[in-house]
Parts: structure tokens; sequence; C-alpha cells
């Protein structure tokens, strides 16, 4: 077992997740028998898993969805005529890299709030920081920021 103070310097580094690893194999003794790159390897690997989480968790609440949906959440329906494979090039970031802007318009009750949701967390759960907004709260903020002869300056916060 690690000294307190050693685990007192992996906590002030922030390595949470290399320590709980390190206290369940500690815990375990199938993990005594495996060599030392090994027990390394799965250390590195649960605080790159937990940091990974973590950015995702970070993203999600900053992004606002109303619901953390998922694309086994989407039924493509004859009814709602969502064409899945621009449904799928959605999910990818393509479209964000080339500075692309998404809003999906349509009747109500069509499913618009449900998909923009799979969407926003599907591409916060890979790292990309994305937006959720209602169109009339962003309008909201762009006739604020025009008010306030700010708009520019509102027009860039969304790039």
């Amino acid at each position: 077992m690690l000294s307190s103070t050693t685990l007192e310097r992996l906590r002030s580094f922030r390595l949470s997740g290399l320590i709980d690893e390190f206290v369940r194999q500690e815990e375990s003794s199938a993990y005594r028998e495996l060599a030392f790159e090994d027990r390394l390897t799965l250390l590195v690997d649960a605080e790159y898993a937990r940091r990974i989480d973590a950015q995702a968790q970070r993203l999600l609440k900053q992004a606002r969805i109303p619901a953390a949906l998922s694309i086994d959440d989407v039924k493509f329906a004859a009814k709602r005529k969502i064409k899945k494979q621009l449904f799928l090039t959605l999910l990818q970031d393509d479209w964000l890299k080339t500075g692309n802007t998404l809003i999906i318009t349509g009747a109500t009750g069509l499913g618009k709030t449900f998909l923009s949701s799979v969407i926003t967390n599907h591409l916060c759960r890979r790292g990309i920081a994305v937006r959720y907004q209602r169109t009339h709260r962003w309008l909201a903020d762009f006739l604020l920021a025009e008010e306030r002869r700010r708009f520019p300056q509102a027009i860039a916060g969304y790039r």
C-alpha cells in the first residue's frame, strides 16, 4: 500500500481516477500477479476515462440540453420523415469544423427538441463544445444585443 504522503501528493495532482483504481486493485489479490506495466496501464486508463467523463459532463452542463438522450433513443419512423443518413451525418462534427450552424425547424410535435438533444448530447460526449438554445431565446438574446449596440460581439460568441 502507498503511504499517506504519496496518496496526498497524488490528490494534489488531481488524479482521483488513478487513486480510486489503485485502491480497488489493492483490495483484490488478482491484480498483484500482474506486471508493473500492466497495472500502470490500468491505472492510467482509469484516470483517462475519469477525465473524459468529467469533460463530457461539463460540456453537457454548459450546453443546457433539456434531456440527455442518445442515438439509441431515436426511432426512424416513417411519419417523422427523418432521413437516417442526414441525421447520422449531423452526429459527426464535420459540419461544425466548416463553421456551420444547425437550426432545426418544423411543425409542433415532430420532435425537434428531441432530435437536437440527441445531437447535442452525442457531440458533447465526443468532447465538442456545442450550445443548445431554443429559437425564441436565441432571437431575444440577439434583439437585446442589438439594443445595447453589442450585436457583433453577440454574433462572435456563437463561433
